[in-house]
């Protein structure tokens, strides 16, 4: 199969190495050379290398000859579709989508395009599940909705491109609330890096924090609804 080959090095205890790369020629046959002692598992990939059989090779000593290998490779198959706005049916763009192989374990990435699409290449058959993911809190509200089911499974078979696997989102209104405020210490200094939560955003994941000044702002809140928030650091009382 034409793809590139990789050595990835095994070894622990020193510095970690690049993986070791060469392309196959027309026939598929490839040659490492002036590789360093050590143990290395050699894997194949490239488009349409879904599965690649894999060995476990070890250079004992410098101009060690190993070899040859016959790497089986299975096709990869494609998943694309779509995250868009149900109302409007306008694509949005930059959101997280995830597959997840579960015959090898292994979780991909990507983003949607400006058109608001997405797709996977070289996925290896099998059961995969393909969920959008969300990046901001901002986000969280509408991936979490009942309404917007952010979850698909899929059956792939070996080379196999399927489409239309498209996500559409209940957009909610933007909320206009702000709140802005600072957390001090009994003694009305201001605690820096404490993260913040409220029940629009219960978990102190950190990605609300104060400033240096002890300062925070909270936004797309519902103007006029009762707020209860909370500050939470290690070393002081939970919550502050």
């Amino acid at each position: 199969s034409r793809g590139f080959l990789m050595l990835h090095h095994l070894q622990t205890g020193e510095s970690t190495r690049e993986p070791l790369e060469v392309v196959t020629g027309p026939d598929g046959a490839f040659s490492f050379s002036s590789v360093p002692p050590g143990s290395y598992r050699l894997s194949a990939e490239g488009t349409g290398i879904g599965l690649s059989q894999g060995y476990d090779v070890k250079i004992m000593q410098e101009g060690e000859s190993l070899g040859p290998f016959l790497l089986h490779t299975i096709a990869g198959g494609e998943i694309r579709g779509r995250v868009y706005d149900r109302a409007t049916g306008t694509g949005l763009a930059a959101k997280r989508v995830g597959a997840y192989s579960s015959g090898i374990s292994k979780q991909y990435f990507t983003e949607t395009d400006p058109e608001g699409y997405y797709a996977f290449e070289n996925l290896p058959p099998g059961f995969c599940s393909i969920t959008l993911h969300w990046r901001s809190r901002s986000e969280l509200p509408w991936i979490r909705s009942v309404k917007n089911d952010t979850n698909r499974s899929v059956s792939l078979r070996n080379g196999q491109d399927i489409t239309g696997i498209d996500f559409p989102l209940d957009i909610p209104e933007p909320r206009s609330g702000v709140i802005n405020g600072q957390v001090v210490d009994p003694s009305g200094a201001p605690v820096s890096e404490a993260m913040i939560s409220t029940e629009r955003f219960p978990f102190p994941s950190g990605n609300i924090k104060t400033d240096a000044s002890g300062r925070f702002t909270l936004t797309d809140l519902d103007p006029g609804a009762d707020s209860e928030i909370r500050a939470y650091k290690e070393g002081f009382a939970s919550p502050l």
